[in-house]
Order: structure tokens, then C-alpha cells, then sequence
């Protein structure tokens, strides 16, 4: 559950790519600003320090400059697709819940990263084509996606590193239901007028935290059950 509401950290980092402002500190946080710095900080690291948790930490810096002008690039490279009519019919198709849910599911499995899949999807934004009642399927089923990773992790594991991936696998499918019921019976009642508006990056990464917070709250009582699920027939 923790790593959950975790991995929302990434999509608030990437939240600042197309934010345009005047203000030192957020001209500080974007991508083409933090990526260099962490790698020169990374670099730096790696070639002067023998100890190991130092160097540690620098792959870390390293990697993450990588992810920050990877998600940076991606974003500036996709902004001509606004003007494609195709591009906007393919985006329009996937803003039925359900279909939105199975296109995130599908993509997240396939790069078996959430913080990615979300990234992808905050610099599609970008192009003003992604809406939120698009974005919000999309994340839910990204969260599902996501679950592959453990599931091909336990694959010849011992039997608790199984269960700790059927129980990524119940928690994220259990919170998907409850949250789309509550949430989509909610806007059949008082039609939310945001969600024909364009998404924008930080606005999906709020989505992202907010969904993985609730679902936590909503589930965090059941912990149990979820165990005693996950142990049925293999004690």
C-alpha cells in the first residue's frame, strides 16, 4: 500500500514539463533543468568515490536524470501531434472508462512501470489532446498494469514472495472496482464539469495520488482479509 502512494512521487517530479513561468524555482524543478544537475551530481560521484553507499546513491541520481530527459524529450517530441486528426480520434476512443482502463492496463504491462506509463501519459497531455475523463481510466488501469511486475516476479519464488504479488494484484484490481464505482456513480448524479477539460500534467499526477490514497484508506481496514485471501489452500 505504501509503495503504492510512493511511486506518485515520480509523476509530481515529471508534473513540471510544460510548465511555463517567470518564477527561479520552477524554471529549477523541470526536467530540462534537474536532469543535467543530477547527472553532473551522479557522474561526479561514480568516478571520485570508492565507497559503495555513495555510489549507490549516485546510480540513483543517474538513473533519474535519465527518466527526467527521457519524459522531457518525449514531451516536446509529441507536441505536433495536436494538429493530427488521427492522434485526437485515437484519444477520443479511449475516453470510455472501460476501454480507457484496458489501454492503461495494457501499456503499463508492457514497460512493467507505472511511474512511466503515467509519465508517458502527462507528456501526451501536453499536446492538449488528453482529457481527464481520458486520464482517469488510463491511471486506474495503469495501476493494474503495473501488477505484472511482481506477478513475473514470483514465478519460481518462495511462497510469501507469491503472495506479496497476489496481493499487489487484489489490492490494485479491489481498489480499480471500488474507486470507479464510487467515483463514476458520483458523476452520473452530479456530472463533473472537468472532465471534457484538457489534463495537464500536474493535474494528472494530483489523479494519480489521489486514487492511490483513497484506495489505501479504503482498503488499509481489510489488510487482513487480504492476507487470509492470498493464504486459502496454500498453508
Amino acid at each position: 500500500m505504501g509503495a503504492n502512494i510512493g511511486t506518485t512521487v515520480t509523476s509530481w517530479l515529471l508534473g513540471a514539463i510544460g510548465m511555463e513561468s517567470s518564477s527561479f524555482l520552477v524554471r529549477l524543478l523541470q526536467p530540462s533543468t534537474t536532469s543535467p544537475l543530477c547527472a553532473l551530481v551522479g557522474v561526479g560521484v561514480l568516478m571520485t568515490s570508492k565507497r559503495q553507499r555513495l555510489q549507490n546513491i549516485a546510480t540513483v541520481f543517474v538513473g533519474f536524470s535519465i527518466l527526467m530527459f527521457g519524459m522531457d524529450t518525449m514531451s516536446r517530441a509529441v507536441q505536433p501531434l495536436a494538429e493530427l486528426p488521427e492522434f485526437t480520434g485515437i484519444m477520443t476512443r479511449f475516453s470510455n472508462p472501460f476501454m480507457g482502463v484496458a489501454g492503461g492496463t495494457f501499456v503499463t504491462a508492457l514497460i512493467q512501470s507505472s511511474s512511466a506509463a503515467v509519465g508517458i501519459l502527462q507528456a501526451l497531455s501536453i499536446t492538449g489532446g488528453v482529457t481527464y475523463s481520458l486520464a482517469i481510466p488510463m491511471i486506474i488501469g495503469q495501476n493494474i498494469g503495473t501488477c505484472v511486475t511482481a506477478l513475473l516476479a514470483g514465478i519460481g519464488a518462495c511462497r510469501n514472495a507469491q503472495r506479496t504479488a497476489l496481493i499487489h494484484l487484489y489490492l490494485n484490481v479491489l481498489g480499480a472496482v471500488i474507486f470507479m464505482s464510487g467515483f463514476y456513480g458520483l458523476n452520473s448524479i452530479v456530472r463533473f464539469s472537468f472532465m471534457e477539460k484538457a489534463a495537464t500534467p500536474m493535474g494528472i499526477a494530483a489523479i494519480h495520488s489521489i486514487f492511490n490514497v483513497v484506495v489505501t484508506v479504503a482498503l488499509f481496514p481489510f489488510s487482513g482479509l487480504l492476507v487470509r485471501l492470498v493464504s486459502l489452500g496454500k498453508r
